[in-house]
């Protein structure tokens, strides 16, 4: 169940970054701000009567009658539709819902409509075209017949997280919330309820099934069918799940006649409709023709069957043993390591070149064969032996033939060029760009930021060149596959560039070399650039935010996406905030609404603001984070209790106050009530079972915490909880392959290492470091020491400071700061020459791309402002910046241990 609920995060926090791309192609903004076109508001228009309120949202259109009423909760329904009848079922559903004054909602317009519909639509969405709000549940029986008798012939695609009503394919039905209850967490992301008979708010679930509450009933009871028997009259029987999408799912399955596993491609009817018109099943059943065309050629899956059970439509094909390409570059790639042997440097670039051979061989087979793949990137590649470097292309929904198959334009963004976006087929030249684009992600995982930096590819490459003796010529056909020069080379031209055995890596890596120091004038001229373009792009009208933020934004004020983490590094580079944007911040409500916490909420704004120079506004703010009912939902330093003691703290070192020192000190009585012992280290669960690791929400992040509250008060008990709470993290420390120390994100995942911020080896390692610098303990020198080469990348996959270079180059200051150790500029200077290769030139100064690289950003975690930061502080020598009161620790002399204080 955990890992259920973990996966659905990871899904939930993908699909929030990509619905931030539709409104615009330079920023992550969101839906909200979608303007939707009226086709269908017209339609509805013409067809209400005057008195009718038609209310139309960027997603939603509301038509409210004069009267209207509704429940708090209750049976909902819902009403699929396709484009091709989606008019025809609003006119005929209007009508029932005027002769019965019910209130309802539909798709504002197709691009909405299709969203619904699409393959990326979250499956516990999907379909719902109408939304139908009956009055009571006799309403409800009696409006849903009608509907029935009004919809009969009408086809659409299942709504999974309902029950169809009867034998009418668009009709559908579910208990639910129809007023709005939401309830935030400490993160500030909301969740819907609804409400038990005992008033009790439990989640509104909506998952792709249908669900009753224990305290009703289905209105419409009928029995299950039962489906254990497998597909196909039981021949496939299913072991596994591949994944699932709106569309469908894919698995694994045993075929009993043949006793082989094979994998089963599951299409759902009106779901995912192209411009052609072809739905999921259309595309399914094109895949399947492609698969026996290519039968034979080692190019493709074998297709061996293909049936309709059910609704639903399933392609069944040969496993391919092997493991897709998606994440070779992360676990392969010399590029991104941080201790370079240039005889692996050299073993690897000889495998990338035979594996790059075979991939263009592939693709080469496959154009011979008349066949466009469309979608090629990584994660459509199967490796199928290390040894021979041999491949196989799978998943052919974005494939066509030529001549033969209706136009089609599916593709992985990062993989295709910006013409493809209003382009309605595919070509043989799209696949020469994606496949450049995958060459270069085998080497390092930088292709999406291409849609914002369209001299990324040069850039990058030019760079690896220098860096590792990459060969010129292999760099210059990922530079022609993607269109760098005037006409593309053939693949039969490419194949005998990558043929060459003399194609190697050249005898020089710079990248060995001491680092060059970035010059003064440049890393200032880049600050200057950075704050220049961000002033440039403040968007004073709006309310919803003042500077473009990264993908996850909830608060418009806070550090980490909001304005006061931009407002903070403006202050903290020149010493002066533009007063507009001062002006911007003072007209916001600074009401309990936002979350408490330190990054995300209320401790942050208030710490920003005194920092600022307005006291007063930062004691309210501190107000309502110590009475905001979400306080101790999180324990963590991020957006929980450790925190707002830290907050308090500052406020307490701001005021002399005595009331904040003890709202501290009672955060630190909580932590010490709720910790649970593990590892022989202290942790806080966030999820059942499930601990986070690192500064930001793992323990490290507490540990930090209560260092500065024993620097404070001199009270070792609070050191020694510390260091039982840094133990925790450190338990889960290992030891990678170069030697270096890493560090999960959780409990679950043990798996993947990172060297981050805000989780991994420098947020760690930035907790070490104060512990070090307090108790002398030569156990954490080690263990910083070891730290060091997981942590000096000058590649890496973002520039920002939470989760990139930016965040790695601050630590690296950090350590020269607190070791007294100036060797460790040279590498916080090759960690800013590797964020200057992201940089964006624009008309108005410098620009970088946020979290995903999807688009601009210019905030403190993901964006320019934390990077212009870093920056200020490399040429400038200034300490921290990073929202931790390190003068608490002056008082305690370095290596001291606090016995003298206890």
């Amino acid at each position: 169940m955990t890992e259920q609920i973990t996966s659905t995060m990871h899904e939930d926090r993908l699909r929030r970054v990509v619905n931030r791309l539709y409104v615009s192609q330079e920023f992550y903004e969101p839906f909200e701000r979608y303007q939707p076109r009226n086709h269908l508001y017209d339609h509805a228009r013409a067809v209400l009567p005057r008195m009718w309120r038609l209310v139309q949202e960027s997603f939603w259109t509301h038509a409210i009658p004069l009267d209207a009423s509704a429940p708090v909760q209750g049976w909902k329904i819902h009403v699929s539709a396709t484009p091709r009848n989606a008019e025809r079922i609003l006119e005929n559903v209007i009508q029932v819902c005027v002769q019965e004054g019910t209130a309802f909602k539909f798709a504002s317009d197709y691009f909405i409509l299709a969203m619904l519909n699409s393959k990326a639509c979250a499956r516990g969405s999907s379909g719902k075209f109408m939304t139908l709000y009956p009055k009571n549940e006799t309403h409800f029986k009696h409006l849903i017949e009608k509907l029935y008798q009004a919809l009969q012939g009408e086809e659409g695609p299942y709504v999974l997280s309902d029950k169809r009503y009867k034998d009418c394919k668009v009709l559908y039905y579910r208990y639910g919330g129809i007023r709005s209850i939401k309830r935030f967490d400490a993160g500030g992301d909301a969740t819907p309820m609804i409400l038990s008979p005992t008033f009790e708010e439990v989640p509104d679930q909506r998952n792709p099934e249908f669900y009753v509450p224990e305290w009703t009933a289905d209105p419409f009871p009928s029995e299950e069918e039962d489906t254990s028997e497998g597909l196909k009259g039981g021949r496939y029987v299913i072991t596994g799940v591949m994944g699932h999408s709106n569309t469908g799912g894919v698995y694994t399955a045993l075929d009993q006649h043949t006793g082989k596993t094979v994998v089963i491609k599951e299409a759902r009817p009106f779901t995912n409709i192209n411009p052609s018109g072809n739905d999921a099943i259309g595309q399914l059943k094109k895949e399947h023709r492609l698969l026996k065309k290519l039968s034979g050629t080692g190019l493709a899956p074998e297709a061996l069957d293909y049936f309709t059970e059910w609704e639903h439509d399933f392609l069944v094909q040969e496993l391919v043993e092997g493991n897709s390409l998606r994440g070779y570059a992360a676990k392969k790639s010399k590029i991104i390591r941080t201790r370079i042997d240039p005889e692996q440097v050299k073993v690897w670039f000889e495998q990338l070149r035979k594996l790059s051979l075979g991939i263009v061989r592939c693709i080469h087979g496959l154009h011979q064969q008349g066949v466009v793949f469309g979608d090629l990137s990584p994660n459509n590649i199967m490796l199928l032996s290390e040894d021979s470097m041999e491949v196989k292309l799978i998943d052919f929904e974005g494939a066509c033939e030529s001549g033969v198959d209706a136009p089609v334009n599916l593709f992985t963004p990062g993989f295709a060029s910006q013409k493809r976006k209003g382009q309605e087929g595919v070509s043989f030249e799209d696949d020469y760009f994606a496949l450049g684009s995958t060459l270069l992600s085998l080497m390092m995982p930088l292709t999406v930021v291409t849609t914002i930096k369209p001299d990324a590819i040069r850039t990058f490459t030019d760079a690896v060149h220098e860096d590792f003796g990459i060969p010129r010529k292999y760099t210059d056909l990922i530079v022609n596959l993607t269109g760098g020069h005037d006409t593309y080379l053939t693949l039969e031209e490419v194949i005998r560039v990558l043929e060459d055995p003399e194609l190697q890596v050249e005898n020089r890596m710079q990248i060995l070399q001491t680092p060059e120091k970035v010059q003064d004038v440049a890393l200032e001229q880049a600050v200057e650039q950075i704050l220049a373009y961000t002033r440039s792009v403040a968007t004073f009208e709006r309310k919803d935010r003042l500077f473009p933020n990264g993908p996850h934004s909830n608060n418009p004020l806070s550090i980490d996406h909001g304005a006061l983490g931009v407002a903070y590094a403006m202050h903290t580079i020149e010493g002066t905030v533009p007063e507009k944007v001062l002006q911007w911040i003072k007209n916001h409500d600074l009401n309990p609404s936002y979350v408490p916490g330190l990054y995300v909420g209320l401790s942050g704004m208030a710490w920003a603001l005194a920092e600022l120079g307005d006291l007063q506004a930062a004691k309210r703010v501190m107000e309502h984070a110590e009475l905001h009912p979400l306080l101790f939902r999180s324990m963590d330093l991020h957006s929980g209790a450790a925190g707002y003691g830290l907050a308090n703290l500052q406020m307490f070192h701001k005021t002399g106050e005595d009331h904040y020192l003890q709202e501290a000190r009672m955060v630190a009585e909580v932590l010490q009530e709720t910790k649970h012992e593990v590892n022989g280290g202290y942790a806080w669960s966030k999820h059942s079972g499930v601990y986070s690791i690192g500064l930001s929400h793992g323990s490290s992040g507490i540990a930090l915490f209560l260092l500065y509250l024993h620097a404070t008060t001199g009270e070792k008990t609070y050191l020694e909880f510390g260091e039982k709470a840094l133990a925790f993290d450190l338990s889960y420390a290992k030891e990678t392959e170069e030697g270096t120390l890493g560090f999960p994100d959780n409990t679950r995942s043990l798996n993947t290492m990172y060297p981050y911020l805000k989780h991994g080896s420098a947020g760690v390692g930035t907790v070490l470091l104060r512990y070090h610098q307090v108790t002398g303990k030569r156990e954490y020198r080690d263990l910083i020491d070891k730290i060091r080469g997981a942590v000096t990348h000058k590649y890496a996959l973002f520039p920002s400071f939470f989760s990139g270079l930016a965040g790695l180059g601050n630590y690296l200051l950090d350590c020269q700061q607190f070791l007294k150790d100036d060797s460790y500029l040279p590498l916080a200077h090759r960690v800013a020459q590797g964020i200057l290769l992201f940089g964006i030139q624009k008309d108005t100064g410098l620009a970088f791309p946020g979290d995903y690289l999807h688009r601009i950003s210019t905030d403190y975690a993901t964006g320019s402002a934390g990077i212009a930061l870093f920056l200020h502080r490399l040429k400038s020598g200034q300490q921290n910046f990073n929202f931790l009161p390190d003068h608490l620790l002056e008082s305690i002399p370095a290596g001291k241990n606090a016995l003298v204080l206890g």
